[in-house]
């Protein structure tokens, strides 16, 4: 179901893929990064996604006002993988930018895995590290921690939360595998590994994460 819904005929070179459930205020402030990113980097051509997964609380109330934001609501089986196999037919970008909605982008840092010049990705799959931020149920902060920290870039062949892609790379395996409960992201990984081209990921943090512990 489409509650915004954009017709431009500019070409896209960015879709920044948002999908999410009962994020609230965190889905807010990581559509508000997703916009500091585009101004930071003076980005040009860009879209921004949400696909919501039949939220039940003010997520999409939260977001609604931001007039560059398309908006979808899965309201029947709702995991990862359908969402954002349901960004990437919404969407128009060379790059897809695919962010969970607990995410926030580090504006500053987005040159590490995107060529600004030529707007292009520096590798077709690629990511980089993020920190967590752990709340407890009550939403009060506890602790703060970097995900796998590493000294060096790595190739993985699994994804996580956040990663960019190329669009051709993304039809060439046919998107997310949607029978899955859960570990989507994971055999996606593998069939674009077995198609000879591994998750880049990148030392450098590309947002903070915000979870209960």
């Amino acid at each position: 179901m489409s509650l915004v819904l954009t017709n431009t005929n500019v070409k896209i070179v960015i879709s920044f893929i948002i999908i999410g459930k009962n994020e609230g205020i965190k889905l807010f402030n990581c559509i508000t990064s997703v916009n500091e990113t585009i101004k930071h980097n003076h980005l040009k051509q860009t879209e921004i996604i949400y696909i919501d997964s039949n939220s039940v609380d003010n997520s999409i109330d939260l977001i609604k006002h931001f007039d560059n934001l398309d908006i979808y609501k899965l309201t029947n089986q709702c995991n990862s993988a359908i969402a954002r196999n349901l960004g990437f037919k919404k969407s128009k970008g060379e790059t897809l930018f695919f962010i969970d909605g607990d995410m926030e982008l580090i504006p500053e840092n987005l040159f590490y895995f995107y060529n600004l010049r030529e707007n292009k990705l520096n590798y077709p799959f690629i990511s980089g590290g993020f920190i967590n931020y752990y709340y407890n149920k009550a939403g009060k902060f506890l602790s703060k921690q970097e995900y796998a920290p590493m000294i060096e870039d790595e190739f993985q062949v699994t994804t996580g939360g956040i990663f960019l892609i190329n669009r051709d790379l993304w039809g060439l395996v046919g998107g997310m595998r949607s029978v899955f409960r859960r570990s989507q992201d994971l055999d996606f990984g593998l069939r674009i590994s077995a198609k000879g081209i591994k998750l880049l990921r990148k030392k450098q943090t590309i947002a903070n994460h915000h979870t209960i512990n």
